[in-house]
């Protein structure tokens, strides 16, 4: 199963929040989970570097409009290139059998809200989404369940969307965190 991760560019190797997803990436691996990101560095490296890390499987999506000044990190094992960011958004999701949501700026909130809308609206077919102890992330997805009526589990250090029933390794893999 493959599952998506999105989060920023800007968080950097030396960062708690880098060690963090690295830590994530390696246990999603260890659970057997191949892990897409958007390609780039920050939390998108991190979350990658584990899963090699872990022996696991990770693929990149990637803009052409971005490939002459930004390279995809180094632990992509396979780049799918789009020719647009809506694009690229529209491909993590769809290749993505689950979400992770981990910190990150405006492009991270957008697939967050994406992914909830879809949510809301019943289009995920049961692919479930989850985020990382990160409070801004929280806040927003408690808005956003609270305007859509999405139930939420506070579960260790994860807020899971209970939008349907999730596949048992990803929960497994997530509790474990």
């Amino acid at each position: 199963p493959l599952v998506t991760g999105f989060g920023g560019s800007r968080v950097t190797p030396e960062s708690a929040e880098y060690a963090d997803g690295v830590r994530l990436g390696r246990a999603l691996a260890v659970g057997g989970l191949t892990v897409v990101t958007g390609g780039y560095h920050g939390m998108m490296a991190a979350v990658s570097q584990g899963a090699k890390e872990g022996g696991g499987a990770t693929v990149g999506v990637t803009l052409t409009s971005l490939s002459d000044s930004v390279w995809p990190n180094p632990w992509i094992d396979e780049e799918v290139r789009t020719s647009a960011l809506l694009h690229r958004i529209d491909k993590l999701i769809e290749l993505g059998e689950g979400f992770v949501v981990m910190p990150g700026g405006a492009g991270t909130m957008a697939e967050l809200a994406v992914v909830w809308n879809l949510a809301i609206i019943g289009a995920l077919h049961g692919k479930p989404a989850t985020h990382g102890d990160d409070q801004a992330l929280k806040d927003a997805a408690k808005r956003l369940a609270a305007e859509s009526g999405v139930q939420y589990v506070e579960a260790n250090t994860i807020l899971r969307a209970d939008v349907m029933p999730t596949p048992t390794n990803f929960d497994e893999v997530i509790k474990n965190l």
